[in-house]
């Protein structure tokens, strides 16, 4: 057991954020990093400590201890790295560290709660702890309180790995380099979630219709739901909203939920939405099919926009929701970004919101009222046939 009296001094210099590293053990309140001994203790007084103001504005000028031999050293967030802060201390002959949070607030960050930090690279022999605030200062202001540090840390070495894509076009003496960390937290949604792009979809939904055709019947069962998003950028868009419940007809059960949420998520953010019935022109079709439930979002094509919906969305009335449908200058340029954004936060929200249900309600796997409405109304999947009525439009789910 390590002993020694707790230091209320700042082991370095400037006010940026830092942590403790994946290396070397946990971290957080009562865990910590001590790289080079498992199951350190550690049990001190602590010295007469510095007022609040004092802690806040010099604890951390100072930029080596002169004596800690044997004791835990106190320091604030801030100045330094908290591996500087961490060395400083060790070679001082701090038994310990314990390094509380900074106590202000700046954008995006709190720093009054339990400080979680890395030290970065191996190499310290003593434990390193994280705490709040209100721990720190209260320590700081006592005049002799005792503290013990009990820290397990565990060392693994695990393998990883970088995912890196390259275009198959462009130049490769050139190279635009886009990065961001792949690391994450152990949180993850209910549900399993698959990204598609499907191929073949100008020439008959041929991608999207093979992945289908291609389930077991366990694996149509274990489909949720479908989220289809073909066009949410148009440049004289409207925002549609595919209408699972057909305007009064069924589609695949679930299919009105889908719905829904996108609109209760645009009537959150003040933004109107209009329905659009599912035609069997997107990759939805093969879904719908196989009675799993779709939903999603469309901005407009070729179809012309009504004075009412001018007036509700903005644009051009009598003109193409896409002046560019299927042509040569349907570029990047023909994109509207600020209809693109509304449509991929809501696109997000559903995706998220959809994922994060551990028991889904968007079905039961009872496909009949779903095969009985397709047989009643002439519906193969990509359009009727016979003498069925263009206003009983199919169960539009994107």
């Amino acid at each position: 057991m390590l002993t020694g009296a707790i230091l209320a001094v700042g082991l370095a210099s400037p006010a940026t954020a830092g942590g403790w590293p994946g290396k070397g053990g946990g971290h957080g309140p009562g865990h910590g990093h001590g790289p080079g001994k498992d199951d350190k203790n550690s049990s001190a007084t602590l010295w007469k400590a510095v007022t609040a103001t004092s802690i806040r504005f010099h604890l951390a000028k100072l930029q080596v201890i002169a004596e800690a031999e044997g004791d835990i050293a106190l320091v604030q967030r801030g100045t330094c790295d908290f591996a500087t802060k961490a060395a400083n201390a060790e070679a001082a002959g701090a038994s310990a560290v314990i390094v509380f949070n900074q106590g202000n607030e700046v954008e995006g960050d709190d720093r009054f709660g339990v400080l979680f930090g890395t030290l970065g690279e191996l190499g310290r022999t003593i434990p390193v702890i994280g705490t709040s605030f209100e721990i720190g200062e209260a320590f700081a202001l006592a005049e002799a309180p005792t503290a013990r540090i009990v820290l397990e840390t565990t060392q693994v070495t695990v393998d990883t790995f970088n995912l890196v894509a390259t275009s198959k076009k462009g130049d490769p003496t050139k190279q635009v380099v886009v990065g961001a960390h792949l690391d994450v937290t152990k949180s993850k949604p209910a549900s399993q979630l698959v990204f598609a792009w499907w191929s073949g979809e100008e020439d008959g939904l041929q991608g999207s219709d093979y992945y289908v055709s291609q389930l077991s019947e366990e694996q149509v069962a274990n489909t949720a739901l479908n989220l289809n998003f073909d066009m949410v950028g148009s440049p004289n868009a409207v925002r549609f909203v595919y209408d699972g419940d057909a305007f009064g007809e069924t589609g695949p059960e679930g299919s009105a939920e889908i719905e829904q949420l996108f609109l209760d998520y645009f009537a959150s953010q003040g933004l109107e939405t209009a329905p659009t019935a599912f035609d069997g022109r997107s990759d939805y079709f093969a879904f719908i099919d196989a009675g799993i439930p779709a939903g999603g979002l469309f901005t407009g094509a070729e179809g012309i926009k009504t004075d009412e919906q001018a007036a509700i969305f903005g644009g051009t009335a009598g003109e193409p929701c896409d002046p560019c449908y299927h042509q040569a200058c349907d570029t990047t340029a023909n994109i509207d970004p600020v209809v693109l954004e509304e449509m991929a936060d809501a696109v997000a929200h559903a995706v998220y919101t959809s994922a994060d249900v551990k028991t889904h309600k968007w079905r039961h796997h009872d496909h009949g009222q779903w095969k009985k409405w397709k047989h009643h109304h002439g519906w193969d999947g990509r359009g009727f046939h016979g003498s069925a009525s263009p206003a009983a439009a199919p169960p539009r789910v994107t």
